[in-house]
């Protein structure tokens, strides 16, 4: 699986089990591009994180061609989109100092 950012971190290759979940995948995927909890956006833990696809949609629920909906894991983002290799964005945002009640419904990818 290829995980990247839309603001130009780049694409890395990271192998994962397939019964990942998404805050496996979250998790991993900051390891790589926070390491010792730090990019040039700002410390991981003054972020919010999410999985978003190529559109840039926020990926925590898949839903197949019947309207099943399920929750992430790798595989099933695999059997959904009928995929054989994805790409899955890591998005960030920044925490604000107000109340996060609210932005937990929020997109994260934007």
């Amino acid at each position: 699986m290829a995980v990247r950012t839309a603001k130009g971190s780049g694409t890395r290759r990271i192998d994962i089990k397939a019964s990942a979940n998404k805050f496996e995948v979250i998790a991993r995927a900051k390891q790589l591009f926070f390491p010792a909890g730090e990019s040039s956006h700002g410390p991981a833990s003054e972020m919010q994180f999410n999985l978003a696809n190529f559109k840039l949609q926020n990926i925590s629920q898949l839903t197949d061609d019947q309207g099943v909906k399920y929750p992430f894991t790798v595989q099933r983002y695999f059997e959904v989109h009928k995929l054989t290799q994805a790409r899955i964005n890591l998005a960030s945002k920044r925490m604000s100092t107000f109340s996060l009640a609210n932005e937990e419904n929020e997109d994260l990818s934007t």
